[in-house]
């Protein structure tokens, strides 16, 4: 993920031109932690800074809201790769900073791991690639979930028809 550096005024003008567009798509979100977690997923998307420096795992996942274990898992499946210190303390450098934004805002929208690692090696090699990979993925999770809202509905209808047949007029 390697972005190229932009000059201090191109920074700030880039940074206030795109500051209407993060708060317009982040204000879908009702919770304050999802409304940041996306606009920092979409700077990383879009090529935007990173973290500056390097974080031990305590602090990151602090920031994030995660537990070890699920920073750890990160590692495991290949999603991050930790650097260790001095008696094998965990850090994580500024790229897989990024990462493990990416694949937590991800994993908030339920995208599965595997999806999640092609479309962080596409992001690395090519941003475009990576952004058709990654509408089709969020197109198949909202064909996913609309399956999932009628199945709802068609639950919810048997469920009050079921009631009503017992007598209890207390379901909504």
């Amino acid at each position: 993920m390697n972005a190229m550096p932009l000059s201090r005024p191109d920074a700030a003008a880039s940074a206030a031109s795109d500051q209407a567009h993060l708060d317009n798509d982040a204000a879908s979100f009702e919770d304050a932690f999802t409304q940041a977690r996306w606009r920092a997923f979409l700077r990383i998307v879009e090529g935007r800074p990173r973290p500056a420096t390097k974080a031990m795992i305590g602090d990151v996942a602090r920031w994030h809201g995660v537990t070890l274990k699920a920073l750890h898992n990160l590692d495991e499946r290949r999603i991050t790769q930790c650097e260790r210190g001095p008696g094998g303390v965990r850090f994580y450098g500024p790229d897989d900073q990024a990462r493990i934004e990416v694949a937590l805002t991800l994993r908030d929208f339920d995208v599965g791991l595997d999806d999640i690692r092609r479309f962080i090696e596409l992001l690395d090699r090519d941003r475009g690639a990576a952004r058709t990979f990654l509408a089709q993925v969020l197109t198949d999770r909202i064909a996913d979930f609309r399956r999932r809202e009628q199945r709802a509905a068609r639950t919810i209808a048997w469920l009050r028809t079921a009631s009503s047949q017992t007598g209890d007029d207390r379901l909504p």
